[in-house]
């Protein structure tokens, strides 16, 4: 079928980012346990996507609050400066990512961004360009709501002309965020990478239509 709207993920769905790589070198800096940094990024996850601090800067000082790290003004800028060498700047898109979303548009279908991100997204988005590449950027840390909230698809919906939601498709790494896709009625696509086998398989899938790259979308165009 063709799409009216088609609602893309960003992380491990559009772009690949080393991730590991920085929790290893933000412990190492630290003086810390990798395990204890992935805790404490985990544990000020929903608070960072839903904008609660003001910068990129407050958002690490949250995370080393919870690693019961005492963050300074000169720490937070050394980290910072780390994090956009090791981290920010060496985010990467997919082959197929823009190809096949600059083809859904010459095709007649809105595409938006959708993402459960912190303030460190937006240099990234802003370094790749993606504001010129999608209808609308739907970030969980400037809309205040996050996947799988119903409220931010719809929030995307709306930005790109307010399709009915059969009428749009939603493709994302996580089940959890295809479950909450599709409890709004949209259609979902499960794309699972084989780039990220490392990371594992779900157990199950729920039912979503598994891809692993962004090319079928096309054919259904």
């Amino acid at each position: 079928m063709s799409y009216d709207a088609v609602l893309l993920d960003l992380y491990d769905t559009l772009v690949w980012s080393d991730w590991l790589t920085w929790q290893r070198r933000l412990a190492e800096r630290l003086g810390l346990a990798p395990e204890v940094i992935a805790d404490a990024y985990d544990a000020t996850r929903p608070d960072r996507s839903l904008g609660a601090y003001n910068d990129a800067h407050a958002d690490l000082a949250s995370v080393l609050m919870a690693a019961r790290v005492i963050s300074s003004p000169d720490l937070l800028v050394e980290l910072g400066a780390l994090e956009r060498e090791v981290l920010i700047d060496t985010v990467r898109l997919y082959d197929d990512s823009l190809e096949v979303v600059r083809a859904l548009r010459a095709n007649g279908s809105k595409v938006a961004l959708v993402s459960n991100c912190s303030w460190n997204t937006g240099p990234i988005v802003d370094r790749l360009g993606l504001d010129a590449e999608f209808d609308a950027l739907v970030l969980s840390f400037e809309v205040g709501v996050m996947k799988p909230a119903p409220a931010i698809y719809r929030t995307a919906l709306e930005r790109v002309g307010d399709p009915e939601p059969p009428a749009a498709v939603f493709v994302d790494d996580q089940v959890t965020y295809c479950d909450g896709a599709a409890a709004v009625g949209l259609d979902t696509c499960l794309i699972l990478r084989p780039e990220e086998a490392l990371k594992g398989r779900p157990t199950s899938t729920h039912g979503h239509r598994v891809i692993e790259d962004l090319t079928p979308l096309l054919a259904e165009d």
